[in-house]
């Protein structure tokens, strides 16, 4: 073992510091405690959250038979969405648009004229315009629809709108037609 003797004046000798525990005791048990305290906060709501989860499954184990049930009855019903829809495709009855365009020609009054045709399977929309020339705009007009309506496409004719006016001495009749399937 070696003395070690240190004769130097105080102010140039190095400083040991020496750990005492003692001094240190009331922090560290302060520290101690708000670690357990922590630790028993945190437990407390780990334990709340697990038997929160724990009812939320046994709400989910009894109603998973019923969600599994809603689940497979959409699958039905859109399979028999899809049914449905093959079986009106074959019902419904097919129309032929270079005839259905031929009987529009043949109801026409000479002095009746579109100028927009809307088509869908289930309903046509026309906007035109009837001129007076011999016979007068609405009785053209009259005659148009009277026309549609003896036709074997048309079982539904209706006059949106009409709107008369004149030009340069003649009558112009502004119309919007809806005609429906049959």
């Amino acid at each position: 073992m070696v003395i070690n003797i240190n004769l130097l004046p105080a102010k140039y000798k190095k400083k040991t510091y020496i750990f005492k525990i003692c001094d240190y005791l009331p922090y560290l048990v302060l520290v101690s405690l708000a670690l357990i305290v922590f630790n028993i906060l945190f437990a407390g709501i780990l334990s709340f959250e697990n038997i929160s989860f724990s009812r939320l499954k046994k709400v989910w184990d009894r109603k998973s038979p019923d969600y599994r049930a809603v689940v497979a009855l959409n699958r039905e019903l859109s399979l028999l969405r899809e049914k449905k829809k093959s079986l009106e495709s074959l019902i419904l009855p097919k129309v032929c648009f270079s005839q259905f365009m031929y009987e529009l020609y043949k109801s026409l009054p000479l002095n009746v004229w579109f100028d927009e045709l809307s088509y869908d399977s289930k309903k046509v929309k026309i906007a035109g315009r009837a001129v007076d020339f011999n016979t007068g705009a609405v009785s053209a007009l009259k005659e148009f629809v009277k026309n549609i309506k003896s036709s074997r496409y048309f079982n539904n004719v209706n006059i949106d709108s009409m709107k008369k006016e004149r030009i340069k001495n003649t009558d112009i009749l502004y119309f919007r037609i809806t005609l429906e399937n049959g």
